[in-house]
């Protein structure tokens, strides 16, 4: 039997200007009552945050397939248990090259 206690995350987005919060209400919560808007939310970096909560992890995969086509700017921001929220890395897309042969110099030091 597995001994390990499942931890319960709760995830939020913080939109980083007006236009990604209205898309963002929108997606969220489409008949605006407002019910997932969290403000002054007080995170791990000792800043307050106003939040949307995301119903689930699925919609932080969501946001960030939408974010380059419709020019979102956003915060991910996670909560495991009863902690306080901190930011969660953004995935990045790997870097491209021209060739797929090509190798990238070593950094200098």
């Amino acid at each position: 039997m597995n001994n390990r206690k499942s931890i319960v995350c709760i995830w939020f987005v913080e939109p980083l200007d007006k236009d990604t919060n209205a898309v963002i209400g929108r997606m969220i919560d489409p008949c605006d009552n407002l019910e997932n808007y969290l403000e002054a939310v007080e995170g791990a970096d000792g800043q307050n945050h106003n939040l949307w909560q995301l119903p689930n992890f699925q919609m932080v995969g969501s946001l960030n397939a939408s974010a380059k086509g419709l020019r979102l700017r956003f915060k991910i921001w996670v909560r495991e248990g009863n902690g306080q929220i901190r930011e969660w890395f953004k995935l990045r897309p790997k870097a491209q090259t021209k060739n797929a042969g090509e190798t990238r110099p070593a950094p200098a030091n």
